[in-house]
């Protein structure tokens, strides 16, 4: 080497031997150890709000390499991990944190975070993994996050982030899962992403991104899950040709053409393909019907044509929907196309609705023997409803509406022990309803509307304990609706039996139904006088007994029942004066006409005044009555107002889920902060009895009566709570349930200090939440604790409310939050799920959808963390969760529950030998009521119980979310547990 070649040899090497010195150095270390206890001073500075108190070790006194949350490396002592996830912080992200030069991970999901992400992060050089999902982040994402050259795994999921997709982010090489889901992005997908070719994972989806999927994609040969569903991307999928991908989600975009032709590559691992909602074309490819791995397929809501290919290869298949496809069935002479199916063992969910298929329903439709949901309404099926479907033993809803069936409902159905939904709606059926329905104990919708039935209601249908609807309107039955419907257990809330030949007077036990919310009698024959007993119908939103032969007078109790929206009585012979108050004064709630003796009410309703003899004579009669309204409205004046907007049609027809959606959209009552805050002594502490991210929640007695609600009061300084205010109102006014709380009233007003202020009143709960109950045992004077029975009994409390969620309120809604201090008990200890500040409404008949990161720690479902929307099936998890919590009396996140160990493997690997062991040991202390002939339940029967429940809340958490059981399958199973541990302790 020469002279001037050695000179500048030593010119770099000096530098680098003295960068490696004061690396390794003692008092460089100590520099970087102040430097990184400066930076998480300055992260815990700019929090405003730590409720879990996770930062309370972090003081000068403590090395900070034991604070909480924090992991330091072995050799430097220099933070190389924080892990604050569902913390519950609020405040900003200290630009700070980018000091901590040796940080690999950064893991905040699921806090109260707000403001910008803070480009500093981009100086994180060793950064692998950034999660800050679940937040409240908005502005851009910071385009030098791309510096951070080493990260594999980035998660921006559910904030409010805008603007565009980075483009310098094509420089992570690296790169391996990208999740930035519901956000609110717009643009393009960056053609330069093709150049990370390290992507496994990429989703994108619930933000407004538009344009087609680049060219450049099909250069990611490491690429296994595209999620782009809502969104507004549009063109073809050609891109995606040469690709090997196991997830496939483009549902409700703008995509156009067809599936692409050629996908070899793709179909050998191909498990979960989607593009629902879409406006693809042409024949369904053959590659598909060679995909051997695919779990779930959903092609509907396009516009395919031609035949329905063979896929008898798909022996995974769980789920196949081709719904609303109306050229797939055109031309279609039969449906032999079904055979293969047969073959493929795993199929549970078949749905082929609406895609105008014609003939016969094929015999073998029997012989798909893991079926729970076949869906093959609104075509132009004829012929007769074959026997064989008695063989699907596991079919859970058999949903035939809108078609041309005809011919006899077979005895056989009466086989179907597991079947919850019969749908046959709007056919040619004709005969008698078969008394065999009496077998099947767990049916919860029967609707049988539209058809030519006749005879007689059978009274068997009565051993149905857990009936919900009964729709028999516009067909022949004769007789009378028999008596045993209207036991006291009864949970009926729909009962439609307009346009029948039915004679009788109204049954007095019809007021016996306190769940009943519509009542729809209409075009029959009852006569007679409105019973007494109808007083007691206080949930009652829809009354129509119009066209009928009732006599005598309108009762004077229906203008006090407040939960009327719709009322009709037109076409009768009544006669009298018309009522003023309640429904009587909304002349667009109330049809009064075609009943010439009325007079009277209000001026709206057009009638002529009432005789003057007749007036007097009722003036006499209620004299002491009058006196004393008035008395009460000088001294009450105008407390609540209670608006009901009620805009049903005359006659519920066509499909079930138009009609409950009519049955709940109503206005909030308001009152005012005045009340309020007199209600809750001027929100004192003494009266505040919870709270939350969003709200406090305070005791209060709304009235001079001393009615105590509790009142949520939204914290609105919080970014997100009035969100959150407005997506709890949007539910509630469309919900209606036994088992969920009930509102009373809402405010939307400002304080004494001029400041805006939201608050929602529910009916206030006895005994508290379950979060109490099952951790906190003496919060009654003598420790408390839930019987076995109790806990059953909450648990399909909580399974009913989350049934009627996601398939009986019209459109389904997600709760998104299911834990123990979301389920309130009242004074019988029925349960009451609460909180819908993050519930949200999907987009109707999607049948597999994933989930978003929503929820809290330990309940919210894995997928969350993996960027997939919310879901039916996400709230499924955290019932499950909830259900072992129940059983077991451990919390998801108690500290036994680490290094990989989780509450379901908890329970799934006791079971079944020691499923004693894992059992909370208190449900058998709570003795039962001595009135019973026998308040011992043996060991075995209590296993059996415990094996039985915990089965369900397994099958409910399971990882993965197709196979996860849904909440009408759990309901019923709960019932059959029940009706078990009810006989035993009868016998």
């Amino acid at each position: 080497m020469s002279f001037h070649g050695e000179i500048l040899c030593g010119q770099f090497l000096l530098p680098i031997l003295f960068t490696f010195f004061l690396l390794f150095h003692p008092s460089f270390s100590m520099l970087g150890n102040i430097t990184d206890e400066h930076a998480l001073l300055a992260f815990k500075a700019d929090l405003i709000s730590d409720p879990f108190q996770v930062t309370t070790s972090w003081n000068v006194s403590t090395p900070f390499c034991k604070w909480t949350g924090i992991t330091c490396g072995r050799r430097h002592q220099r933070v190389v991990k924080i892990n604050l996830t569902s913390s519950n912080l609020q405040g900003s992200l200290s630009p700070a944190i980018g000091n901590l030069s040796f940080l690999r991970m950064i893991l905040l999901d699921t806090n109260s975070f707000t403001g910008k992400i803070p480009s500093e992060i981009g100086g994180l050089l060793r950064l692998q993994i950034l999660h800050l999902a679940n937040n409240s982040f908005s502005g851009e994402i910071p385009n030098n996050i791309s510096r951070c050259w080493n990260l594999k795994d980035i998660n921006l999921a559910s904030n409010y982030l805008t603007g565009k997709l980075p483009v310098q982010f094509q420089s992570l090489s690296e790169l391996q899962i990208m999740r930035v889901f519901r956000n609110k992005l717009t643009g393009k997908i960056p053609p330069q992403y093709g150049n990370l070719s390290s992507l496994v994972w990429f989703g994108v989806e619930g933000n407004n991104l538009h344009g087609v999927v680049p060219n450049s994609f099909g250069k990611l040969k490491n690429l296994r899950h595209i999620i782009l569903h809502n969104n507004f991307f549009s063109g073809t999928l050609l891109s995606l040709s040469n690709l090997s991908l196991v997830d496939i989600d483009l549902q409700s975009n703008q995509l156009e053409g067809g599936l692409p032709r050629n996908m070899s590559n793709t179909f050998p691992i191909l498990e979960f393909l989607s593009v629902f909602q879409n406006r693809l074309v042409g024949y369904i490819p053959l590659w598909v019907s060679n995909a051997a791995r695919i779990k779930v397929l959903d092609l509907s809501d396009n516009n395919f044509t031609g035949q329905v290919p063979n896929f008898g290869n798909f022996k995974h298949l769980r789920a196949l929907s081709l719904y609303k496809n109306e050229h797939i069935g055109s031309g279609t002479k039969d449906l032999r196309f079904m055979a293969p199916l047969t073959n493929c063992t795993d199929l549970e969910y078949l749905d082929f609705s609406d895609c105008n298929f014609r003939g016969n329903l094929p015999p073998y439709i029997g012989n798909i023997s893991n079926l729970k949901i076949f869906d093959i309404r609104d075509n132009h099926i004829s012929g007769k409803i074959p026997i064989e479907i008695g063989q699907l033993i596991n079919l859970e809803q058999l949903l035939l509406m809108g078609n041309q069936l005809s011919g006899t409902i077979p005895n056989t159905i009466g086989k179907l022990r597991n079947l919850y939904y019969l749908i046959l709606e709007g056919n040619q059926l004709s005969g008698e309803i078969p008394s065999s329905l009496e077998n099947v104990t767990l049916l919860s919708d029967l609707t049988l509307g539209s058809n030519n039935l006749e005879g007689a209601i059978p009274s068997g249908l009565a051993k149905c304990k857990f009936l919900l609807e009964i729709h028999l309107f516009a067909n022949n039955l004769s007789g009378y609706i028999p008596k045993e419907f209207f036991h006291s257990d009864s949970e009926l809330v729909i009962i439609d039996i307009a346009d029948n030949s039915l004679k009788s007077p109204l049954p007095l036990e019809i007021g016996g139904l306190k769940s009943l919310t519509f009542l729809n009698l209409s075009s029959n024959s009852f006569f007679g006088e409105l019973p007494p007993t109808f007083s007691s119908l206080t949930s009652v939103e829809t009354l129509d007994l119009s066209s009928n032969h009732l006599t005598g007078k309108i009762p004077s109790f229906l203008e006090n029942l407040r939960s009327f929206m719709y009322l009709s009585l037109s076409n009768n012979d009544l006669e009298g004066e018309v009522p003023v108050r309640g429904i009587f004064g909304n002349k667009s709630g109330v049809f009064l006409e075609g009943n010439s003796k009325l007079c009277g009410g209000v001026p709206e309703l057009h009638f002529p005044r009432c005789n003057i003899k007749e007036i007097t004579k009722k003036s006499r009669m209620s004299l002491g009555l009058k006196m004393g309204i008035s008395i009460s409205c000088g001294i009450l004046g105008s407390v609540l107002v209670v608006l009901f907007i009620g805009t049903y049609l005359h006659r519920r027809r066509k499909k079930s889920t138009s009609l409950q959606n009519q049955t709940k959209i109503k206005v909030m009552p308001m009152v005012s902060y005045k009340t309020l805050h007199d209600a809750t002594n001027g929100f004192s502490k003494e009266n505040l009895i919870g709270f939350g991210k969003f709200s406090s929640v305070y005791r209060g007695n709304l009235d001079e009566q001393g009615k105590v609600v509790a009142i949520k009061v939204l914290k609105l300084q919080v970014k997100g709570a009035s969100k959150s205010f407005i997506a709890e109102c949007d539910a509630l006014r469309h919900i209606r349930h036994r088992n969920l709380v009930k509102v009373v009233s809402s405010c939307s007003s400002i304080d004494h200090q001029g400041n805006d202020f939201k608050a929602i009143v529910y009916e206030y709960m006895e005994e508290g939440n379950l979060e109490t109950w099952l951790h906190h045992p003496h919060h009654h004077t003598e420790p408390t604790h839930l019987s076995l029975l109790e806990r059953v009994n909450i648990a399909m409390d909580i399974a009913c409310a989350l049934d009627y969620l996601h398939a009986e309120c019209g459109t389904t809604l997600v709760h998104c939050d299911l834990k123990p201090n979301n389920v309130l008990l009242d004074c019988d200890l029925v349960a009451h799920v609460s909180d819908f500040g993050l519930a949200r409404f999907l987009p109707e008949a999607a049948y597999t959808s994933s989930a978003g990161v929503k929820g809290t720690f330990g309940y919210a479902a894995p997928e969350y963390g993996l960027g997939n929307e919310f879901s039916t099936s996400g709230d499924m998890y955290s019932y499950g969760i909830l259900l072992l919590e129940i059983f077991t009396g451990k919390s998801p996140t108690d500290d036994i529950f680490a290094n990989g160990l989780n509450l379901h493997e908890y329970v799934k690997i006791a079971l079944p030998h020691r499923v004693m062991e894992i059992a909370d040991p208190t449900l058998l202390y709570r003795k039962e009521d001595s009135s019973s002939k026998s308040s011992q339940i043996s060991p075995n029967k209590v296993v059996e119980i415990l094996l039985s429940v915990l089965g369900i809340g397994i099958a409910c958490s399971v990882n993965s979310s197709s196979e996860r059981m849904n909440a009408c399958t759990a309901m019923n199973k709960l019932r059959t547990i029940k009706s078990n541990l009810l006989g035993t302790r009868q016998q």
